[in-house]
Order: C-alpha cells, then sequence, then structure tokens
C-alpha cells in the first residue's frame, strides 16, 4: 500500500512542479523591463538585432544604429581608434571600450564602456544624450 501510494503521487507533485516553473518563468518574462529611447520626445524604433539593453546599470545603445537614426555624422579618426560624433555644433570624441570621452574637447567620464554584440557596437546612451544636449533619451518600464 505505501509504495503504491507514492506512485499516484508522484507524478502529481511532478506536474504541480512543472506548472510552479511555467508561472515564475512566465511571470519573470512578462515582468522583464523594456527600454524606450526616444529623440526630441518622440520614440525609435529599433530592429530585433539591435535593440537597447541595460548593462551594469548603464543603457546600451546601437552606435551607428541609432547615429543615423538622429542624424548624427559619425566618423572614424585616422588613428583608427577613435570614433567622433558630430552633431549640430557639439562633437563626442570616443575610443571604443574605454569609460571616458572629450565632449566638445573637455574630457568627461562615464560609467560604463562600449560592448560588442553579434558583431556590432554598443555604446553608453550617455554619449547621444550628451552630444545631442538632451535630446536623446532613454526610459526603463
Amino acid at each position: 500500500m505505501g509504495t503504491d501510494m507514492f506512485s499516484r503521487i508522484r507524478p502529481v507533485m511532478r506536474a504541480a512542479a512543472a506548472g510552479i516553473l511555467l508561472a515564475v518563468v512566465g511571470s519573470t518574462l512578462a515582468s522583464a523591463p523594456r527600454i524606450y529611447v526616444t529623440f526630441r520626445g518622440k520614440p525609435l524604433k529599433f530592429a530585433k538585432a539591435v535593440q537597447p539593453y541595460r548593462s551594469q546599470r548603464t543603457v546600451m545603445v546601437p552606435f551607428r544604429e541609432l547615429g543615423a537614426m538622429i542624424g548624427a555624422k559619425i566618423t572614424r579618426n585616422p588613428d583608427g581608434k577613435h570614433v567622433e560624433i558630430t552633431f549640430g555644433t557639439e562633437s563626442i570624441a570616443y575610443e571604443p571600450g574605454h569609460h571616458g570621452y572629450r565632449l566638445n574637447g573637455r574630457h568627461q567620464n562615464m560609467r560604463g564602456a562600449s560592448e560588442s554584440r553579434k558583431g556590432r557596437l554598443f555604446v553608453p546612451i550617455r554619449l547621444y544624450t550628451d552630444v545631442t544636449s538632451g535630446l536623446v533619451h532613454a526610459e526603463i518600464r
């Protein structure tokens, strides 16, 4: 009788455990925050492969794609290491992988550094926020 009872309970326990696991995973996926990037108050739409994300409390955005969306000029310096973002009269010189940059010649520090994902360069949104004087903004919901 004892082993017979356990053989009937085990499938019920497995089903209950699977249901709990699905509920936890589903609620975690459903509650994952989304990042919304705006330019001049209008939302920007990114392709699936270049969605902004968070890394170490910093919002990371696709470098070239965001520059093209807002009309910034992006150039690579002759040394091959630095890139420059120009928007209107503002310019940023940045060396990918570093935590600092030059905004109109003045050195600035930032929390994050660039990262590479699937062959694309992602940079902290602060570069674009600074070069556009706050016209690029991110919101996490």
